[in-house]
């Protein structure tokens, strides 16, 4: 949603003017109708402070807090959510609206910010000679409540002094789990930009003095060069950085791709301009080529067989093709540009098709529009974006 100026700015003084938990309250009530308007129509669903003390407190919540469940891997293993207690969301999702009005992310920072994605973070990287990726191991699980406490103290939060230091012992509870931020809630992802800052500065700089480019989305970090910088005099130096703020570089995942071959960018291709891949673009072209020979239910049917084949490991319930090809679109649409010849060819045959195209309505979505962003599964963080987007949004 779009705040005004003066609701911005009434955010910032309250928040910079806070003294106590009930200060703290008195906030969080002004943000969640802006939030959810609808749910404040005539009722009264006020935030109160034993609640913000029962769940900022384990050992008075205890496992009232979070419901916990994994999802398997396409790689193997297990990757574990943390889907917060309905009125703890409530709580989580009023304070990552107050920490994206007054963090603003530096532009080499481009997962969890609004308005940006994986496009934005891989366009910088576009026809360079040498791209180096690494990964963060367990990014998330990493940072611990101890450093949310200790970045709340510092600009431009600076929650210093005994009564406010209290506050952001309060926010860092309330925001971790088992004493680290846990994948979904919609605290974490934001958070995890903030704490993330000494390290972006550092490499940034890093990056500055081998003639780098440099971003990071989420646990995806990419530098870009023209020169093959990428000795091992870089290597130590930047795997000396990130484990000096307690992150772990997944050494399996290290890419050094030169300008001969295939080069990704948080799953978008580089070499020459931004594109997907041509795997992407085959999908697309048979899902539609068989909705128009077969008919919407054969093609269906064809399409439910090779999808729970090959996305079986995380989804469950029953998958509409006509979601997963419009979102498909919609992906292709935001990487290749509105005016792509690929582009308005496969549009043209989607409206041809069904003439009412489904629209993703982010300010309410619903679950099929959650399953529409999951299915942009391309770089492996459509999980995270449709979970962001599902505790800090869907009612």
């Amino acid at each position: 949603m779009q705040l005004t100026e003066e609701q911005k700015e009434t955010i910032k003084i309250c928040f910079s003017t806070m003294e106590s938990i009930d200060d703290l309250v008195v906030l969080l009530n002004f943000v969640n109708p802006l939030l959810y308007p609808e749910n404040y129509e005539g009722k009264i669903n006020a935030i109160q402070k034993k609640s913000v003390t029962f769940y900022a407190n384990p050992k008075l919540s205890g496992d009232k807090r979070y419901a916990e469940f994994s999802i398997r891997k396409k790689s193997g293993g297990d990757r574990k959510i943390a889907a917060p207690h309905k009125s703890l969301k409530l709580i989580q999702s009023a304070l990552n609206f107050i920490f994206s009005v007054i963090y603003e992310p530096k532009e080499y920072v481009t997962g969890f910010v609004p308005e940006k994605s994986i496009v934005d973070n891989a366009k910088v990287h576009v026809g360079r000679n040498y791209v180096y990726n690494i990964d963060l191991e367990n990014f998330f699980p990493s940072i611990e409540l101890n450093r949310v406490k200790a970045v709340l103290k510092l600009p431009p939060f600076s929650l210093e002094g005994t009564e406010r230091e209290k506050i952001a012992y309060l926010i860092a509870c309330l925001a971790c789990k088992d004493g680290r931020l846990p994948q979904g809630s919609p605290t974490s992802p934001v958070l995890s930009n903030i704490v993330c800052q000494k390290m972006d500065r550092r490499l940034r700089g890093f990056a500055k003095a081998f003639h780098c480019r440099f971003t990071r989305y989420a646990d995806d970090i990419t530098f870009s060069a023209n020169k093959d910088v990428f000795n091992q005099t870089f290597k130590t130096e930047l795997k000396r950085i990130i484990e000096d703020q307690n992150f772990t570089i997944n050494e399996k995942k290290v890419r050094l791709q030169g300008r001969g071959y295939k080069q990704e960018v948080t799953g978008l291709i580089v070499n020459e301009k931004l594109n997907v891949s041509k795997k992407y673009v085959r999908e697309v072209r048979a899902m539609l080529n068989n909705w128009d020979k077969l008919g919407y239910e054969k093609a269906s049917e064809k399409f439910k067989k090779h999808y729970y084949e090959d996305k079986g490991h995380v989804k469950k319930g029953e998958a509409s093709m006509q979601n997963v090809v419009w979102g498909k679109l919609q992906f292709l649409k935001m990487v290749k540009g509105e005016e792509d010849a690929v582009v308005l060819k496969y549009e043209a045959q989607y409206k041809k098709l069904n003439p009412q195209p489904l629209q993703v309505n982010l300010d309410n979505p619903t679950l099929s529009d959650i399953l529409a962003i999951w299915e942009n599964d391309i770089n492996g963080k459509g999980i995270e974006d449709a979970m962001e987007l599902y505790y800090s949004k869907f009612k």
